[in-house]
């Protein structure tokens, strides 16, 4: 047994190194589209305008913020944002909850400011892409309840609107649905 570990140790001291060339290629070419914060979570390709194009919604957790990406035509162009207030913010997606034709965000967070919040989107284009006009509320049930950490938006009912599906960790740790009321903005329905 001895022989064959130094046998082994004798052979694997004579390989030489491999090296990766520095000139090499790589298939993919990266575009960043945003670094000026941190902490990027729950990215998601998104349709938030009417443009056709993809749009990107994320989450920064560690910045505190929730940015929703307007692709620019050229994707190495510069992509403007719309940006809300999310502390803690884990996931974010985009939705139309009140179906007034524009998309609203919504924000998972956790850590210390543990709620799901909407952000309503203004019901003008002019408007769309300024972040003071858009009005941040929070889904009374989900206060301080768990840490929310994914969400989908989904017609799970075929009552009234588009319905939440939510996932949670730790304490209190969740897998619900947070049904549409008739009237969207009643969020305390």
């Amino acid at each position: 047994m001895l022989t064959k570990l130094l046998f082994g140790l004798i052979i694997l001291s004579n390989l030489t190194p491999v090296t990766i060339h520095a000139q090499m290629k790589f298939p993919w070419q990266r575009h960043t589209i945003d670094d000026s914060s941190f902490g990027a979570d729950g990215t998601k390709v998104c349709f938030a305008n009417r443009d056709s194009l993809p749009d990107i919604i994320t989450g920064w957790e560690q910045g505190n913020v929730t940015r929703l990406y307007f692709h620019p035509g050229d994707p190495t162009k510069n992509w403007t944002y719309v940006e809300v207030p999310s502390p803690a913010v884990e996931d974010a997606l985009v939705v139309d909850l009140d179906q007034d034709g524009f998309s609203d965000i919504i924000t998972l967070s956790e850590g210390n400011h543990r709620r799901i919040t909407i952000h309503w989107a203004p019901p003008d284009w002019q408007q769309y892409t300024q972040s003071a006009a858009w009005k941040s509320v929070d889904i009374p049930c989900t206060v301080d309840r768990t840490q929310w950490m994914f969400g989908v938006a989904h017609q799970i009912d075929n009552k009234h609107g588009v319905d939440l599906i939510v996932g949670s960790k730790g304490q209190n740790g969740t897998l619900g649905w947070l049904e549409a009321p008739a009237n969207p903005r009643e969020i305390d329905q």
